[in-house]
């Protein structure tokens, strides 16, 4: 879903991306840190600027919040760098890294463990956004699945098919290095008959490589 991301590691997506003002400034920073589990976590701040904050698979930091003006003051100076900036975004998407100065101390104010990698930020209730965004994860941080993906693109769709599909993401205004990052979530989380056509093998084929209960 990632809108001018780079191969699932950008920020906000055009399934995210909303119309209107932009995030105003307000609270949302501080103090979340996973459990001793690993599994889930309290909110940083307080009143509307709270949020939520769960470690999937180990390596994703999932941040709900309870207002999107909170999730954008905190993100979007983050979200802004890597993609430009977008208007009152309705959720945040982007691989971590570990040598941005912004990023460090992003992970630092919200206490996110060393292992993560990956940050997901919707608002409480998005449980479609998070299924979504949860594919661009695993796309950017698990090579088989990635490998899984492209064999799918290159291998069980006609040349048609993949020029309708990318026709279809172009008309949405994806870049096109996102294309198959995008054709991936997208496919996983809708119908079958998303892109316009059946594409049910297809589907059956990625939907198939997700053990039980991961990356969901």
């Amino acid at each position: 879903m990632g809108k001018n991301s780079k191969g699932g590691g950008g920020g906000a997506t055009k399934h995210d991306a909303g119309s209107g003002s932009g995030g105003k400034k307000g609270g949302g920073g501080g103090g979340a840190a996973a459990t001793a589990n690993g599994a889930a976590a309290g909110g940083g701040g307080g009143g509307a600027g709270s949020y939520t904050l769960e470690i999937r698979e180990g390596c994703v930091a999932l941040m709900r919040f309870r207002s999107r003006d909170a999730m954008n003051a905190l993100l979007d100076p983050i979200s802004n760098a890597m993609e430009g900036v977008i208007a009152n975004r309705l959720g945040h998407n982007f691989a971590l890294s570990d040598s941005a100065r912004d990023h460090v101390a992003f992970r630092k104010t919200c206490g996110l463990p060393k292992q993560v990698k990956y940050v997901i930020a919707t608002l409480d209730g998005d449980a479609h956004s998070i299924r979504h965004e949860m594919c661009h994860a695993r796309y950017y941080l698990d090579p088989s699945y990635r490998d899984t993906v492209m064999q799918v693109w290159g291998g069980s769709l006609a040349a048609g098919q993949r020029d309708a599909i990318t026709a279809f993401l172009n008309r949405l205004k994806y870049d096109a290095v996102a294309h198959v990052d995008e054709f991936q979530a997208y496919l996983v989380t809708e119908k079958s008959n998303f892109f316009g056509m059946d594409l049910g093998e297809a589907q059956a084929q990625l939907q198939t490589s997700f053990p039980p209960g991961s990356w969901r």
